[in-house]
């Protein structure tokens, strides 16, 4: 069983999780790292860690607003990919919000994108994890990906409405967030 603890900047493995953190999402892939630390300082954002026993294994990044908890981030130590904490997390996440909506978004299926297979396996993993499609696309700064869902569902107006409230009406035009239905 996995044990999670809030992300600080304080913490003994700081420098690795934000190792992991950015090679998992690198460039305008993910937000800055210090958005996420910032948004959990206020309660916005539970930004987490996860050890086996006491080595750090993986994160994730989820915020919540209502009955909506958007996953922001889950990555896992490379070395410990294919061991199943990626769907430990997961669990840890469905179980800790279980009375929520639970939406991420993904890199779409491009089987010219030059991680094509990666993307393929990464929508596979939500999928045998019980994550379904909803059928709406996002395109954030720069990427277009696909929204998934767990326990529920989630319209593409509501979606606009989690990414404008958490990221204020001027950064979402900054970043250009777009929302749509397929």
């Amino acid at each position: 069983m996995l044990q999670a603890k809030p992300i600080t900047k304080k913490m003994e493995d700081f420098s690795l999780i934000k190792e992991v953190y950015t090679n998992a999402f690198p460039g305008r892939e993910g937000e800055p790292i210090s958005l996420l630390l910032g948004n959990a300082k206020k309660g916005i954002t539970k930004f987490e860690a996860y050890y086996d026993e006491e080595e750090f294994v993986g994160l994730s990044a989820v915020s919540t607003q209502g009955d909506l908890s958007y996953v922001q981030a889950i990555a896992v130590v490379p070395e410990d990919r294919s061991k199943g904490y990626g769907s430990q997390i997961l669990s840890y996440i469905k179980e800790t919000h279980s009375q929520n909506r639970i939406v991420l978004n993904l890199e779409v299926q491009d089987e010219n994108a030059t991680n094509a297979e990666q993307r393929k396996r990464r929508r596979e993993f939500y999928l045998k994890n019980g994550y379904v499609s909803t059928g709406i696309n996002a395109h954030i700064a720069g990427n277009d990906l696909e929204t998934m869902v767990i326990n529920g569902t989630c319209t593409a107006e509501e979606l606009r409405r989690y990414f404008r409230k958490y990221y204020g009406f001027i950064i979402s035009k900054l970043i250009r967030i777009k929302v749509w239905e397929e």
